[in-house]
């Protein structure tokens, strides 16, 4: 995950939300080029961290009990992705899920 969120920035599949904030990044959406909330970036430095804290438990001499270094990288990655889900940008429903009246 932490290398494949940074081919989705090089590709611009999905950026993040137009921003004018310091911390933006000029990116593309195959559309426009703007400033650009860092959502991959973000992401892929979660994912990092996330996975760095997962092997620790495994080179130590004690090991965890079985499953709970996976339950733990997954509940992270769980509460990461909550929180950077604002500076994603909004998608536009498919059109098999339109409104019906």
């Amino acid at each position: 995950m932490a290398i494949g969120r940074q081919g989705c920035f090089l590709h611009g599949c999905c950026t993040g939300r137009l921003t004018s904030s310091r911390w933006g990044i000029w990116a593309s959406d195959g559309r426009l080029g703007a400033r650009r909330a860092p959502t991959q970036q973000l992401e892929s430095l979660a994912c990092l961290v996330i996975g760095l804290a997962a092997l620790l438990p495994d080179l130590q001499a004690r090991r965890p009990p079985a499953g709970t270094v996976f339950i733990g990288a997954v509940a992270a990655y769980t509460v990461c992705r909550q929180l950077l889900f604002p500076t994603a940008p909004s998608r536009a429903r498919p059109p098999w899920a339109a409104a019906r009246p």
